[in-house]
């Protein structure tokens, strides 16, 4: 029964150091629900890509999106996540430090229903 490994890339779009921080806080937040995540894209099963969008302000707030998509080694899809927020207008511009873990912590939630769906035998297995 093969494990299920994934690889996590620089997050696209996000603002401020948001690439960086959001990939690592869902590695992070991944490996803690005992999922394997491996540092080299073409040995893992499957590739979580983030992708961060901003509405423009207003009234001082803008929406911001995190989408995370789960695909195969093989780029077939296999799922995705959609988190949307209200936010102060600029919020995200510099360090997101906590707001990273929060956002990855119910990321990876969601992550790990997609993969207990697709690699449902491994799950079973490990219950037992």
């Amino acid at each position: 029964m093969k494990k299920p490994t994934v690889f996590v890339p620089v997050v696209k779009g996000a603002p401020g150091d948001g690439s960086e921080t959001l990939a690592a806080a869902m590695q992070d937040q991944i490996a803690a629900l005992g999922i394997e995540v491996l540092p080299e894209m073409w040995q893992a099963g499957y590739i979580l890509k983030g992708e961060v969008s901003l509405t423009q302000p207003m009234g001082g707030t803008q929406v911001v999106t995190i989408l995370w998509q789960l695909e195969r080694q093989n780029g077939e899809y296999v799922g995705k996540i959609e988190q949307k927020n209200r936010i102060r207008a600029g919020t995200l511009n510099g360090p997101w430090g906590a707001v990273a873990v929060a956002a990855a912590r119910g990321g990876a939630q969601g992550i790990l229903k997609l993969l207990r769906q697709v690699e449902e035998s491994y799950f079973r297995h490990k219950r037992s």
